[in-house]
């Protein structure tokens, strides 16, 4: 008599098996070289092969196999998907990476700004100390006015972003 053990792990490799067949699949649909398209076909087939002598195996035990987990096909898709548009999920990519950029973001507005200022008052630059843009506050009373240096200082969100 056969140990459940032994029919839940050929159930395991069967949903693997057809996994792996789905993903070469999906690889051979873009693959260009003949070479690797001669690979993948023999990996195929070596892989049916393993498919049929499992489901023989299977079949002699009464059980049917079993079909690939629905979430683990799509967590496959998605990290194809993320590789392929060089996305890394990590945190020295976001924790570093796009903090630092967020703060070169933050010091040149604040500097553009703060040298556009310097400049236009130092020298007397007239268009760097012209007022470009008044917004009014939500009430329509107040207004605050800006220069360009101002305006780049203030812009500091989007800088960031």
């Amino acid at each position: 008599m056969i140990e459940q053990d032994t029919i839940k792990l050929l159930r395991e490799c069967d949903a693997g098996i057809k996994m792996g067949v789905k993903s070469i699949n999906d690889v051979m649909e873009h693959a260009e070289s003949k070479d690797l398209i001669k690979l993948l076909n023999a990996c195929k087939d070596e892989h049916d092969k393993l498919d049929k002598e499992l489901q023989e195996m299977l079949g002699r035990y009464g059980d049917e196999g079993k079909d690939p987990n629905f979430m683990a096909e799509k967590m496959a898709k998605i990290k194809e998907f993320l590789k392929k548009k060089n996305i890394q999920l990590s945190a020295k990519r976001y924790g570093i990476d796009a903090l630092g950029a967020m703060a070169q973001g933050l010091f040149c507005t604040l500097l553009v700004g703060t040298i556009l200022n310097t400049i236009g008052q130092q020298f007397g630059i007239d268009f760097l100390n012209r007022i470009i843009v008044t917004i009014k506050d939500a009430t329509g009373e107040n207004q605050i006015s800006y220069t360009i240096g101002g305006l780049a200082s203030a812009m500091v969100g989007p800088g960031i972003a």
